[in-house]
């Protein structure tokens, strides 16, 4: 029998500055890590926010369990308005992050008129948290240019 694989799936982020986004999938779990955006570049006349292409998420949302914010930069949240409504079948979906970074986080959902779609949870540094079925998670705080940074490591 084969023995269970961590699948890590990029969206965005990855050799660019901005739409952060990083799938973690373990035994039909599948969590998220960040939701950010891209500014555009100045020839992109017309555009103002490029955002990650959430197809994967939607089409196995059956499967998805939670957002994991690592700080409140728009590269890192700043698709949640976007996202959000395209898991509205599967909500209010949890968000965890720092409580800085949530209130990052529901400022813009609350803006955008979506907030209730978000199941804010609030962590702590050093604590334990258990997310779906198959991930734990203990976060500790990282120096950053904005309050309340943490990593899972």
């Amino acid at each position: 029998m084969a023995r269970p694989r961590l699948r890590v799936i990029p969206l965005g982020g990855i050799g660019e500055i901005g739409k952060n986004m990083m799938v973690f999938e373990y035994r039909g779990d599948m969590i998220i890590v960040d939701c950010g955006t891209k500014f555009p570049e100045e020839e992109m006349r017309g555009i103002d926010l490029i955002i990650p292409d959430v197809t994967y998420l939607v089409e196995n949302s059956h499967r998805f369990r939670a957002i994991v914010l690592t700080h409140g930069h728009e590269d890192h949240i700043g698709s949640l308005p976007y996202v959000l409504p395209q898991l509205e079948k599967i909500a209010p979906v949890p968000l965890y992050g720092s409580p800085m970074a949530l209130a990052y986080a529901r400022g813009k959902l609350e803006e955008a008129g979506v907030a209730q779609l978000a199941d804010f949870m609030p962590i702590e540094p050093g604590q334990k948290y258990k997310i779906g079925h198959h991930f734990e998670a203990e976060f500790v705080p990282v120096t950053h240019s904005i309050p309340g940074a943490m990593l899972w490591p």
